[in-house]
Parts: C-alpha cells; sequence; structure tokens
C-alpha cells in the first residue's frame, strides 16, 4: 500500500511501516527480507515476498538460548522455580538483543521523503506482536555486538534522515509457534532434540532446541533449562492443557519419532522429514505438543496405533535406517515375533529346548527387580505357553497394521524392509493400572475389553541408537547355545541386510526390567546446519 499524506501502513510478512508526509508526494517504502533464502537481503527478495511458502519466503529464529548463562534455576532464597518461571527466562524474554548471531535481518530501501516526514514501524497484528522482537542496528559495522541494537516499540520515531538513508532493522522470535490458528510465525524420553535454522550468507544459522514432553510432574525435563540451555541451545516447555498433566507414557518422546526427508506417495515433499506418533486407541498425545508440532507445518504427525503397548511408544516396534539400496536413503526396521519364534523354535528342533529362553544372570547384585520364574523359563516350554503364542499374534497383527500405515505413505518396497526379532509378553495381569493415592493420573493405560497390553519378553533390540552405519542395541540376553546368543546373532543378520554393524549394550536392569531400553534413556543431537527450505 502506497504512503499517503495521512497516517498509512505498508506490509511485509506482518511488518507494517505507518508515516506522515509533510508534502503531497507519495513515494512507496519497501522493507526486505531474505525471501529467496541465499542469506543476503537485495532487490532479488522484493519478487513475491509476501508469500511464504516451505521453498520460498523469509525466516526467522526463536532466539530462547541462553548465552550469557544469566538464567537461574532458583529464586532468591533458594527455592526451585517452577516449571512455568524457569521456561520463562531466556535470551528473548528482555529487551536486549543477547544473541545477535540469531537475528534475521531486514532492511528498508531508502525512500525520498519530506524532511519532516516520520515513521513507525510494528509487528501486526496483537498475536504476532507479542511473539517477536523488532530491533533497530545503529550500528551496522558492529551488529554482532549487543550494544548496536535497540529495541523497537511501536511508539519509537524514525525520521526523515533515517528513511532517507534506509534502516537495519532484526526480527527475532521470543517464543515458537504453539497453534497456527493464532500466529504462524513460519519458525521452524522427557526431552527431544530438535533444531531451528534459517538462511545466513555463509550458510545455514540454527539453534538447537531441546523439547520438553507435555508432563508437568515428571521432574526430570526440568533439566533441559537447568542444565542443556546456554549459547546456541534453548528450550521449548509446553503448556499443560489437556492430557498434558502428570506423567502420561502417551506423552513421553518415546512415542515421537521422525522419517527421514522424503517425498510422500501422493506427492507432499517433507525436506526435513516426518514425525511419527502413536495414538492409545481412543486417546491422543496432549494438544499443547500436538498443536506446536502442527504449527510447524513441515512435519505434520502421522498417527500409528500403540494402545496394544504397557508403555505405548512407537520406538517399541518401529524405527529408521540408513540405506543406499532403497532410493530413499533410509528404510524401516520393524519388530517381527514370527523371526523370534523360529529361533525358538529351531533351538528345540535341534535338541536345544531346554536351554533358559532369557540366558540373564539374575543373582547378580541390584537383581531384585527380576523375576526369577520368568529367567527359569525354558524354549520348550515357552513354545508350549499358548497365552504366549496368542499375544505375539496379537502384537504381529498390530505391528503388520501399523506397517501397512507406513508404507502407504513412503514409496519404499517392501523387500526393503528390515525386521527384527523380538518376542512380547502380555501385562494384562499387572496390578499397577489404577489411580495412584497421590492424585495424579496412571502413568499407563487400562487393559481394555478383548484387548492385550504388551512389554517385549526380553530386551527389545529395535529399541537402540542409530549411529550412521552403526548400530547400539540392547543386549538381548536370548538362549545361548555353544557359547552363542541366538537372538544376538539373529538381529547381528537382520541388521547387517541394511548394511550396518551392531554393538549391545546391557541395559537389563537400568532400562529393560522398567519397560524401556537405551533408545529411552539417550539422546542424540541431530544435524542442525541443514538447508531445509531447499
Amino acid at each position: 500500500m502506497h504512503l499517503s499524506a495521512r497516517a498509512a501502513a505498508i506490509g511485509l510478512t506482518g511488518l507494517h511501516l505507518g508515516s506522515i508526509l509533510g508534502a503531497c508526494q507519495q513515494p512507496r517504502p519497501i522493507i526486505r527480507a531474505d525471501t529467496n533464502r541465499d542469506g543476503i537481503i537485495n532487490e532479488a527478495d522484493d519478487a513475491d515476498k509476501a508469500f511464504w511458502t516451505p521453498a520460498r519466503g523469509a525466516i526467522f529464529l526463536p532466539n530462547v538460548g541462553d548465552a550469557s548463562n544469566r538464567c537461574t534455576n532458583k529464586d532468591l532464597r533458594g527455592n526451585p522455580l517452577s516449571n512455568h518461571e524457569l521456561a520463562a527466562c531466556h535470551d528473548a524474554s528482555g529487551h536486549l538483543l543477547l544473541e545477535p548471531g540469531l537475528v534475521a535481518p531486514l532492511k528498508t530501501v531508502p525512500v525520498d521523503v519530506a524532511d519532516d516526514a516520520f515513521a513507525h514501524i510494528y509487528a501486526t497484528p496483537d498475536a504476532a506482536s507479542e511473539s517477536v522482537r523488532l530491533f533497530v542496528n545503529d550500528f551496522p559495522a558492529r551488529a554482532g555486538e549487543t550494544a548496536s541494537w535497540r529495541l523497537v516499540d511501536p511508539e519509537f520515531i524514525f525520521n526523515a534522515t533515517q528513511l532517507k538513508a534506509g534502516i537495519a532493522l532484526g526480527i527475532d522470535g521470543r517464543e515458537f509457534v504453539k497453534d497456527a490458528s493464532k500466529w504462524d510465525g513460519k519458525v521452524k524420553d522427557f526431552l527431544e532434540p530438535a533444531y531451528a535454522s534459517m538462511p545466513g550468507p555463509d550458510g545455514p544459522i540454527s539453534i538447537r532446541i531441546m523439547l520438553r514432553s507435555p508432563q508437568s510432574t515428571r521432574t526430570g525435563g526440568r533439566q533441559i533449562f537447568e542444565q542443556l540451555r546456554g549459547k546456541g541451545v534453548g528450550g521449548f516447555q509446553p503448556t499443560v492443557g489437556r492430557r498434558g498433566f502428570g506423567h502420561l507414557e502417551i506423552n513421553s518422546f518415546g512415542n515421537l519419532e521422525t522419517i527421514p526427508p522424503y517425498t510422500s506417495k501422493s506427492g507432499i515433499k517433507y525436506p526435513a522429514g516426518r514425525i511419527i506418533q502413536g495414538k492409545h486407541f481412543e486417546k491422543y498425545p496432549a494438544k499443547a505438543m500436538t498443536a506446536f508440532l502442527e504449527g510447524q507445518e513441515l512435519q505434520k504427525p502421522l498417527m500409528l496405533e500403540t494402545g496394544w503397548l504397557a508403555i505405548g511408544h512407537v520406538d517399541e516396534f518401529v524405527q529408521f535406517l540408513p540405506s543406499n539400496k532403497t532410493g530413499l536413503g533410509f528404510t524401516i526396521a520393524i519388530a517381527d515375533t514370527k523371526s523370534a519364534l523360529e529361533v525358538l523354535k529351531n533351538a528345540s528342533t535341534t535338541g536345544h529346548g531346554g536351554v533358559r529362553a532369557i540366558s540373564f544372570n539374575g543373582s547378580v547384585d541390584n537383581a531384585f527387580t527380576v523375576n526369577p520364574e520368568e529367567l527359569a523359563t525354558t524354549i520348550d516350554q515357552l513354545l508350549a505357553n499358548t497365552t504366549f503364542h496368542e499375544v505375539n499374534d496379537y502384537v504381529q497383527k498390530h505391528i503388520d497394521m501399523n506397517l501397512e500405515t507406513l508404507l502407504a505413505e513412503i514409496p519404499l518396497a517392501r523387500e526393503h524392509v528390515v525386521r527384527v526379532p523380538v518376542l512380547f509378553k502380555s501385562m494384562n495381569a499387572f496390578d499397577g493400572f489404577g489411580r495412584s493415592d497421590d492424585g495424579l493420573p496412571s502413568h499407563l493405560d487400562a487393559v481394555m475389553k478383548d484387548e492385550w497390553l504388551v512389554l517385549s519378553f526380553s530386551p527389545a533390540a529395535i529399541n537402540g541408537i542409530v549411529l550412521g552405519q552403526h548400530y547400539l542395541s540392547p543386549k538381548t540376553w536370548g538362549p545361548v547355545v555353544e557359547g552363542v546368543d541366538l537372538f544376538e546373532r539373529a538381529v547381528r543378520e537382520a541388521y547387517g541386510r541394511a548394511g550396518m554393524d551392531v554393538g549391545f549394550v546391557d541395559d537389563f536392569l537400568s532400562h529393560h526390567v522398567g519397560g524401556g531400553e537405551i533408545h529411552c534413556g539417550s539422546n542424540t543431537f541431530r544435524e542442525a546446519n541443514v538447508k531445509w527450505w531447499e
């Protein structure tokens, strides 16, 4: 919109310039951002600058790290801060640009105005103005210094001299897009590493973001702000909202994984990959987190069914492996009860049915949580257990259904799927699904009519850590015949088909007996300098 002799405004991605001219001339002010994402602001950014797509449009970052370690964990009396107070302090929570390296540049094109002209620059609508900060750079030659930048208030006046010279501005985010229906700023087991990045003149500029799970009483999540947040690392904590209170397992981040970058069978491109989450039949993850994930737009979650698992996480039965054989750069690995049962049947057929199905030594120190009856069960006893077969048939049905959901979305040939031997056991008789005495909801769901709730029978190899072509698997503690762990051998063969070598980590007491594996107790930083917009 052109400037008139009266108050007027022009817009660029939510930023407006208002100006009153002392004469009747009508120059057209232009605010430039890095629309074409080459890291440089110039006239090439003018085309289609009002339209944002995954491939084009200016990007800015949430400046939510703690570059100078100014955020405290306790008040002046030594009391721990509340979850809200802990998350509220970060580099963008005040009026200073404490981390200039993460500000996205904006520039006004020099405009010929009357000497008595002036202008205001501000963000609109209100939801945007509350979520971003605008700065003016008074000393462009020292753009890397906090003192060079001043916060722009909507009442701040820019004079004619500044308008004629062109104004160097910067924008950053105070927060993330939590609900795209209110503000879609186009930014991109209790924590999950993520990142936000934008183009820069020398390559991508990024900030790592540690996501806290929507489990308000899970105190481990406070580590994001107490220990991990710092220069180049920020944190996000969702509001509690519906189903975010307590410690519901559906909201753990073992129930949130990412498909690598791909183009779906329907032609939708996911340059940063796509999130998968698990629902528990009629129950869904906390709305505060799903709204946040959907608000990022690029990785809209694909829902799988995980209600048949006692813990209920997608990482208990599926993962993604690098592969140069599929044309995608990756393949799917899926838990497979059939191949696991074949291992036991073959051992029985060759005369080893009397070998214990789980070889872990229950007499070691701190093994009080281990079920001695389960450890004493032999291969033949397990194969003769009709309930065990019924449970694993039930599990395989749900695994197959989830695999079909994935294959309907991902253009991957079925023969490239890696099937990892895993066995499961019923938890239906476990008396731990009711309400707790402290008023918190149960971590786990109740058993539904005509359904099973299951856990892995022995450490589940599928629930490990992918490190390039190397895989760290939970030590399987399978039946040992002639010095060889039969499950360990089968796992090596399965991952070997994807060209991966396997190492094993003993997590039997540290994680397995608690319903998890090493993947549940670890996190890996993602590569952050990725040009996801290309």
